[in-house]
């Protein structure tokens, strides 16, 4: 079966966040499963990397990798030679898969697949969720959606979900038809080392215990709500550190810091670039806790990441992941309220025992739920019931 992936940005754009790896890692798991796939681009994020040239091709976990240039705002990716090499590329293959929604290359491979009546599997991931059409600019996105988007959206033989939650709240949202699977991202647990020891990351670790976000820096992430709870939660325990790590595309982080500073919890915060690989693994193992308090996420990559580790989490109800982690306990669930951040993590904080017996239960959840080649398996049975039903 050949297969062309599709999406605006790819591996190493690591600063567009979770979707980045875990599209990646699928790509991976198809090829060792027999899939041979490609993957068509564009060099946002990647501009200014020397390693990569546009309209090359590299080879990228053993899969070919092609990065066509964009002009324009880089979260759209206009790009007339992307245009051109995608119908070349949609010719050659079985079946596409499209990765995201508003982006120019979505629209593209959508008219390569009709014009060579080639079917193709959609996901979204999180981007057309209900919460995240309404977080900014919800006016143009709407307009954007109902112009252009939709048709997209409503053409495919099938969309992608990785969580019921996103699966539910997105159909019914957008009145959506589509045969959809659900499946949710991966991780390859053989690159998760068994203990921290000789995981040297390149930035300085915190001495003090600390509590860790990993991912964009952005207001969805209810970091503005996370930060009055901590300052609370200072008091009864001051050695703390909120360890802040990842992109800061918008430079939301000045925000956060204004804030800290007015809430005087300034000198209790530590922000550090992205990090990936080995490194990764040690700052999450080390974390007294891993946090993510969004306002909406379609899965949560880095919880994932955090549960494989034996890290206890704190989540928002907003995270789709929830789902897997409600009954029995893998972590803690709050609201997206300041007073319920705290409640939560007080009791995180204070209940060793309790903390460790849902770390152990996160990390069978990871086990059971989300081992990659069990996932790429699923995947590629989903490609065969497109392929079935598509009419040529």
């Amino acid at each position: 079966m050949k297969v062309l992936h599709v999406t605006p940005s790819y591996y190493p754009a690591l600063q567009f966040g979770g979707p980045i790896q875990s599209v990646r890692l699928l790509n991976k798991a198809l090829k060792h499963n027999g899939v041979d796939v490609k993957v068509l681009t564009t060099n946002a994020g990647l501009t200014s990397n020397p390693n990569i040239k546009v309209k090359t091709e590299y080879i990228i976990d053993d899969i070919p990798v092609v990065y066509m240039p964009f002009m324009g705002y880089e979260h759209y990716n206009l790009s007339l030679s992307f245009l051109v090499r995608v119908f070349q590329e949609v010719a050659k293959v079985d079946l596409v898969h499209i990765t995201a929604v508003w982006n120019f290359p979505v629209i593209a491979a959508t008219l390569a697949c009709l014009w060579h009546n080639k079917p193709y599997v959609l996901s979204p991931r999180g981007t057309i969720y209900p919460e995240t059409v309404a977080h900014r600019s919800s006016s143009l996105k709407k307009l954007y959606y109902k112009l252009i988007a939709q048709w997209s959206v409503k053409k495919a033989d099938m969309l992608h979900f990785t969580t019921s939650d996103e699966a539910e709240s997105v159909t019914r949202y957008l009145n959506l038809k589509n045969p959809f699977c659900i499946i949710p991202n991966g991780l390859d647990l053989s690159l998760i080392p068994e203990t921290s020891e000789g995981l040297e990351p390149n930035l300085e670790i915190p001495t003090n215990p600390y509590l860790l976000f990993l991912g964009r820096i952005d207001k969805k992430k209810g970091l503005d709500i996370f930060l009055p709870a901590f300052k609370n939660i200072l008091q009864d325990f001051p050695d703390l550190t909120l360890w802040i790590i990842g992109p800061d595309n918008e430079h939301y982080s000045e925000i956060l810091k204004q804030q800290a500073k007015e809430l005087s919890i300034l000198n209790s915060l530590k922000f550090s670039d992205p990090i990936d690989g080995q490194q990764k693994w040690k700052v999450y193992k080390n974390a007294k806790a891993f946090v993510l308090t969004s306002y909406s996420e379609n899965f949560g990559m880095t919880v994932a990441e955090a549960m494989a580790c034996n890290c206890p989490i704190l989540i928002s109800n907003k995270v789709a992941i929830q789902e897997f982690i409600i009954n029995p306990p893998g972590g803690w669930i709050c609201d997206t309220t300041s007073s319920s951040i705290e409640e939560n993590l007080r009791n995180l904080l204070s209940q060793p025992i309790e903390r460790e017996n849902r770390a152990r239960q996160a990390q069978r959840i990871v086990r059971e739920n989300f081992n990659l080649q069990s996932l790429a398996l699923k995947m590629i049975t989903a490609y065969h019931t497109i392929l079935k039903s598509h009419v040529h």
